[in-house]
């Protein structure tokens, strides 16, 4: 067993494999880790998360808080069918410049909170920010390159799939490269 110290952590050399410390989170080098996309590369994404199986964690929480009832006692925080779509009906002043979304296979836990479905139609879990998609399992599998400090353990995905590192990747179709 040797270890090599890097700027970011260290690379500690087993029998079988390599296990990555970057930035105090440990991986192993032969299983994929979390990829992550800028979304500026993810040509469907916006056709995703509206259209798709997006879901608004932000927009969820906001309507478990909010109480506000209309003059008959209706909730005024909460979705409405109009002409064959659900439409959140008031938002309460509420603004999602940088919601959380989360999109593919999802399902609650007995907590109630969000954790990957293995066995889902889409083949993939993916949390997407205001600037990034961070790919926490997929069926698909891409290579990059470690990502900066801010997201330790997770390999930034680039269009070539180039790289030393296997990352979760994003359906082919998602990416606009289903031909």
């Amino acid at each position: 067993m040797t270890t090599e110290y890097t700027a970011s952590g260290f690379v500690l050399q087993t029998e079988t494999g390599k296990i990555i410390n970057h930035y105090g989170v440990l991986f192993d080098a032969n299983k994929p880790t979390t990829g992550v996309y800028s979304n500026h590369d993810i040509e469907w994404l916006q056709d995703e998360l509206y259209y798709g199986s997006g879901i608004d964690l932000d927009w969820q929480e906001h309507v478990s808080e909010c109480h506000t009832t209309d003059n008959d006692g209706n909730e005024i925080c909460d979705s409405r069918e109009f002409g064959g779509e659900i439409v959140p009906v008031d938002l309460c002043d509420w603004e999602s410049y940088d919601s959380t979304w989360i999109i593919g296979d999802w399902q609650k836990d007995d907590d109630g909170k969000y954790e990957p479905d293995h066995n889902g139609k889409h083949g993939d879990s993916a949390i997407v920010r205001s600037d990034v998609t961070q790919v926490v399992w997929s069926r698909w599998v891409t290579r990059g390159e470690l990502c900066s400090p801010c997201y330790p353990g997770q390999v930034s995905v680039e269009r070539d799939g180039q790289g030393s590192f296997l990352a979760y990747a994003l359906p082919p179709d998602l990416l606009g490269q289903d031909d």
